[in-house]
């Protein structure tokens, strides 16, 4: 499905070891991540890439492919840094239509006492997200300096 719309290096993983594996040697630029994967959890693979002491990494575009939601899990998903949730069954059109925005329209990341991963969308998700609680990021060991955002840089999309 992916090759249809032109991605050329696809690479898959059997489990979070080897996904993480895989995004450190060569960080691809966006992750689609499914719930359900062997070893440690998916949730986690999305916590370990938000935690990872690199920029290219734990910057990196998340689309989280689901098959039951509840309000609780989005929130929680969210709340671990995703971009986009896609819940199953979904079309070709849906799937292409998140990838496309989030490589296409990047959100900036924010940092918070609970949370570091894109600036939300909407007023909903700054306060599930508790982006009030806005702290300075970490140094990074990278040369390009992180962007700090405060309550009055947040803009509805």
């Amino acid at each position: 499905m992916l090759r249809a719309f032109g991605a050329v290096d696809i690479r898959s993983a059997r489990d979070a070891d080897e996904s993480m594996e895989i995004i450190e040697t060569s960080p691809p630029d966006l992750a689609i991540i499914s719930e359900g994967m062997a070893g440690e959890t998916s949730r986690s693979l999305i916590q370990s890439i938000r935690t990872h002491k690199f920029r290219r990494v734990n910057q990196l575009p998340i689309v989280y492919l689901a098959s039951i939601l509840r309000r609780s899990d989005i929130e929680a998903i969210a709340r671990l840094g995703a971009h986009e949730i896609v819940c199953r069954p979904f079309s070709t059109k849906t799937l292409i239509d998140r990838i496309y925005w989030t490589i296409m329209v990047p959100r900036p990341f924010v940092r918070t006492v609970s949370y570091y991963g894109p600036e939300p969308r909407t007023r909903f998700w700054e306060s599930a997200l508790a982006l009030s609680q806005r702290e300075p990021a970490p140094e990074t060991h990278e040369a390009d300096s992180e962007l700090h955002f405060t309550e009055d840089d947040v803009v509805e999309l």
